[in-house]
């Protein structure tokens, strides 16, 4: 058990690397409070496995993008590792981390705007859309809607947890929830 106890501290510690933004969403006073809904918003956990859409033409296969926090936060996609230089604005890595830690829950507007430019005032939320438009044009593998990563619905952004993606905290977790089970099956 002390095997399972160690790996849950380091998922722990993973989500806390990922989630700098924790501490200053809980100080902040926003105008929603509690979860803002989910994905499909009925209630259920958005899977974020890697899937295969075949939707029309030009069928994208496999994870486009691999995000990993296990060690330092790195984001690839189509295998390359996204550097510094191709995010112009430093402010669009952050919103993803932002939205990574929502785990798909939608994040309004406002409060995407303060927790990443406090002191911008009235301009905040055109800034944030800006900072949008240049997270998507890194991400995603198309450059016009739909969006498959970085979405919208009208009240705010959430990261498509239904996308072909991998993110190695996930994938540990889900690892260390079948070790448990098995365990506890005697296997």
């Amino acid at each position: 058990m002390a095997g399972a106890d160690q790996a849950s501290e380091i998922i722990a510690q993973a989500w806390t690397n990922l989630q700098f933004y924790e501490h200053a969403v809980a100080l902040l006073d926003f105008r929603t409070q509690g979860p803002t809904g989910t994905l499909e918003g009925d209630g259920r956990p958005p899977s974020g496995q890697a899937v295969t859409l075949g939707r029309g033409e030009g069928q994208l296969r496999g994870p486009h993008l691999q995000v990993r926090c296990l060690g330092s936060f790195e984001v690839h996609r189509d295998d390359q590792l996204l550097t510094s230089k191709d995010f112009p604005r430093r402010d669009a890595f952050n919103l993803l981390k932002i939205l990574l830690v929502h785990r798909g829950r939608i994040v309004p507007y406002e409060r995407l705007a303060e927790m990443l430019q406090p002191e911008s005032g009235p301009q905040a939320v055109a800034r944030l859309h800006v900072l949008v438009h240049a997270l998507r044009r890194v991400l995603e593998p198309s450059k016009t809607p739909p969006w498959l990563y970085i979405r919208n619905d009208g009240r705010g952004y959430f990261f498509n947890r239904d996308a072909p993606y991998r993110l190695d905290l996930e994938e540990f977790q889900e690892a260390l929830d079948l070790g448990r089970r098995l365990e506890r099956e005697g296997q």
